[in-house]
This record gives structure tokens, C-alpha cells and sequence, in this order.
């Protein structure tokens, strides 16, 4: 495999990793970096240390952007506008004068009153994350899907303005993904199985047939295929990637190996299977990094490890 992509690799404490072929770099030690994204203009967003929203340029260089009043968690740019979601389940959007302007309608969805918290209690602590926005995609048209958890999937169809429910709360929904190339198309993977929308989100379909447990948590369209990862539970020691075609709805999801372990190390978390053109990486939570170069067919690990790993970014 020549001329690997420049891999992103942020982390819950331990700032974000750069690997370039042959090369391994640090930013941001001892610090939580997550939401990597796309910023729509060839660089990469970032938030840093709970609130802060970086940009990386071409040359590889941070500057801070805005910050905010929560704890970002996740980063998409749609139409030249950059939407986060926070940690108590708000999303905003970053306006010319670089403040954050919370959107009003997100707060006003019909069932939200029945969205609650993904924490537990275990060994006598919490654990978990809180109810916020775990996920957010969407597409050029002004499609934006915020991936609540607890909270089901609300939908946008203008930018951001205004907000609806989509998906059933109780699924409850780790990862939201819409094809690029066909906008009805939303995929999401949910502690339920893989769920499929072919209608923008209006209705949804459960699929498990072939996965070992229905607990998926990160899912991602590549061409056209689905990839969805699943588990026994978020705490597994082990957990698998499974595929399957985009079009063919009763087909069985088919684990994939080729280069992955019949058993990846514990789960592939939301947001740690990314994509690009040709090139797919993944990591496990572990910290083992995976990449194909012919959209998921083949894979090799890389030597690097980068545990406690919150998302990753490839191009």
C-alpha cells in the first residue's frame, strides 16, 4: 500500500495525532480534542480542550476560531456555515462575527421532553456520556441531521432553521450518516442493529440479520456500501465491522475481515471510521489503526497505537 493519507487521530486526553506516511507528530497534549471535520475549504476543524473550536489549514497550522459557552462535541460545515452540537444537547452555528448564535427552533422539538441522558450507573459511579449531540451530517442541499443521545435524530431541512423528530427515540441512536450521492438516503447506527432511511428519515428499518449483537456504534457510506461496527455493548473487549450494499435491503450484513482481525480490540466508537475517496480508516478502541485503500475491500494495520481515541480524520 503506497502513498498512504494524512490520518487524524483525536483523543479524550491526550490531545490529537498526525500521521502522515513514515511520520507521527502531536498537537494539543493532555488535552480532549474531538469532532474532527471537514471545514468545507480544505482544512480541518477541531474542538479543543471542552469548548474551543480550532482550524487546521493546508499547512498543518491550528488557530483558534471561536469559543463556546458548553462543551463542543461534535463539527459539521454545510454551505459554507459551521454547525456544532454541545454536551447538553444544543447545536449552534458559528455566525460571521465568529460567536456562536444557539439555535432556538432545536430546542423546541416536538418530543424532547422525553430525551434523557446515556449515563449509568456502574460499581457505584456514573458512567456514560450526558444527553447531547453525539453526531451531526448532513448535505450541500441544506440536509443537517443531529444524532441526540438520548434523544432519537432530529432533522433540518433549511440550513439549520428549523428542526423535526426523525427516528425513534428508544432505538437509541450513537451515529447518523447521509449518502453524498443520494440525500434520502440516512443511515444510523443504533444499540438496535444498523437502521436505513431511504425516504430522509420520514421511516426506518431496523437490520441485524448477520450481525454477532445488535449494539452498533459508528457507521459510515462508503461508495456504495455500508459500514457499520457492532458489539456486544459499549464496555466489550471485542467487537467487528460489518458491510453491506447500499441497494440490496434484504442481504445479510457480512463481517469483514481481509486484513481485520476475525475480533477487532473492544468497540469502533462513534465517529472512528472515516473516509475519503478511496481511502477508509478506522480505529478500535484500543488504539489499533486500520486502513484500506480500495473502499473497504482490503485492509493492513498500522504500527502506531493511539488509545482512548474520539474520532479520526483522513485525506
Amino acid at each position: 500500500m503506497k502513498n498512504l493519507p494524512t490520518i487524524l487521530a483525536s483523543t479524550w486526553d491526550n490531545g490529537l495525532f498526525v500521521i502522515d506516511d513514515g511520520s507521527l507528530s502531536h498537537d494539543f497534549p493532555n488535552q480532549t480534542v474531538r469532532g474532527l471535520a471537514d471545514d468545507s475549504a480544505g482544512g480541518v476543524l477541531a474542538s479543543v480542550d471542552g469548548n474551543a473550536l480550532f482550524k487546521r489549514n493546508t499547512q498543518g497550522e491550528w488557530g483558534l476560531l471561536a469559543r463556546c459557552d458548553h462543551p463542543i462535541s461534535d463539527i459539521f460545515s454545510m454551505d459554507g456555515k459551521i454547525f456544532v452540537g454541545t454536551d447538553n444537547a444544543q447545536v449552534l452555528v458559528l455566525d460571521e462575527g465568529q460567536e456562536f448564535q444557539r439555535i432556538d427552533n432545536f430546542d423546541q422539538i416536538d418530543g424532547r421532553d422525553s430525551w434523557l441522558a446515556g449515563t449509568a450507573i456502574v460499581d457505584g459511579k456514573e458512567v456514560g456520556p450526558p444527553l447531547g449531540v453525539r453526531s451531526l451530517h448532513g448535505a450541500s442541499n441544506g440536509l443537517l441531521y443531529a444524532n441526540v443521545h438520548v434523544g432519537g435524530i432530529p432533522r433540518s431541512s433549511d440550513s439549520g432553521a428549523t428542526w423535526a423528530p426523525t427516528i425513534d427515540v428508544e432505538l437509541d441512536a450513537h451515529q447518523v450518516c447521509v449518502d453524498s450521492n443520494n440525500t434520502d438516503l440516512v443511515v444510523a447506527a443504533t444499540a438496535e442493529g444498523l437502521c436505513i432511511s431511504h425516504d430522509g428519515g420520514q421511516q426506518w428499518s431496523v437490520h441485524t440479520k448477520g450481525l454477532h449483537d445488535n449494539y452498533c456504534s459508528a457507521v459510515e457510506i462508503v461508495g456504495r456500501t455500508i459500514f457499520v461496527a457492532a458489539s456486544e455493548g459499549h464496555f466489550t473487549s471485542q467487537g467487528a465491522i460489518y458491510r453491506r450494499s447500499i441497494e440490496r435491503n434484504s442481504e445479510p450484513l457480512v463481517k469483514v475481515t481481509d486484513g481485520l482481525p476475525n475480533w477487532l480490540e473492544g468497540i469502533v466508537d462513534t465517529s472512528c471510521i472515516c473516509s475519503k475517496d478511496h481511502w477508509v480508516v478506522l480505529i478500535s478502541a484500543a488504539g489499533s489503526i486500520y486502513v484500506s485503500d480500495n473502499q473497504g475491500i482490503n485492509w493492513i494495520k498500522r504500527d502506531e497505537l493511539i488509545p482512548r481515541v474520539s474520532s479520526v480524520y483522513v485525506y
